[in-house]
């Protein structure tokens, strides 16, 4: 994860143009996708946004801040209450907020509850990847890998890339609905990864393809067309294994 997505909920603009100033020098990198005055406008925005950290104040005119459990059925992000009165933190673990800090912000204390909510996301990122290594162990062959990108790692289900292309020193995975992740290993090393994996063949110094997502291939013309208009290409030297191995 590049950076934590936050959203800033207060009624006084005052304070949340206070918490934006010391978020934009967070040690952990913050970046806030939007502010709110009010709980009603703040649900909409957090639907909208899907951000990872919510600030919430908790006391605003017409909803206080713990009320915000009344409009979601899941809170699938973290909560971080901003108080001047501490009597508010039990309330704020019930609803299992991460962190609440008293006004006026001690910056300290401000960063301290930030690395508390990344490493959450890391841990979450950990039993990700340790539940793909278990899936991919009970299965007869991968069906995930996990890519290192900027900040974390995501894990990618095999059956959704199309094609791996060669880019110099990186590799362009094209997967399905027009998605394309730019990775720092080279296409060498997808070969060693996928050798198990009977879908996935080796078309070209430049090319690794999913087979199951093959539509139609011209020796001809050395091209290959896969779903979703994607198209590859095939070394004259390998169109004899290819046609036995598709």
């Amino acid at each position: 994860m590049e950076h934590l997505k936050a959203i800033i909920i207060d009624d006084e603009k005052s304070a949340r143009n206070v918490l934006g100033s010391l978020l934009s020098k967070s040690p952990t990198p913050v970046k806030v996708i939007g502010e709110a005055s009010n709980l009603p406008d703040a649900v909409t925005l957090i639907k909208r946004q899907s951000p990872d950290l919510v600030f919430l104040d908790v006391e605003m005119p017409g909803f206080a801040g713990y009320e915000i459990v009344n409009f979601f059925d899941e809170i699938n992000f973290k909560i971080i209450f901003t108080t001047a009165y501490d009597q508010y933190a039990l309330k704020a673990f019930e609803i299992s907020a991460v962190d609440y800090i008293l006004k006026p912000i001690n910056r300290i204390r401000l960063y301290d509850s930030i690395q508390k909510v990344k490493q959450l996301f890391d841990k979450s990122n950990e039993i990700q990847m340790y539940q793909s290594l278990l899936e991919n162990l009970s299965e007869n062959s991968t069906s995930k890998i996990v890519i290192s990108e900027i900040g974390g790692k995501q894990i990618l289900k095999l059956k959704n890339i199309i094609t791996f292309k060669a880019e110099g020193a990186y590799t362009i995975i094209n997967m399905k609905n027009n998605i394309k992740i730019t990775v720092s290993k080279n296409l060498k090393y997808f070969e060693s990864v996928l050798s198990e994996n009977n879908c996935f063949i080796r078309t070209h110094k430049s090319w690794i393809i999913n087979k199951e997502h093959l539509v139609s291939y011209q020796p001809s013309k050395l091209e290959l067309l896969l779903i979703e208009n994607n198209t590859a290409r095939i070394s004259k030297n390998k169109i004899d294994d290819f046609e036995v191995l598709i």
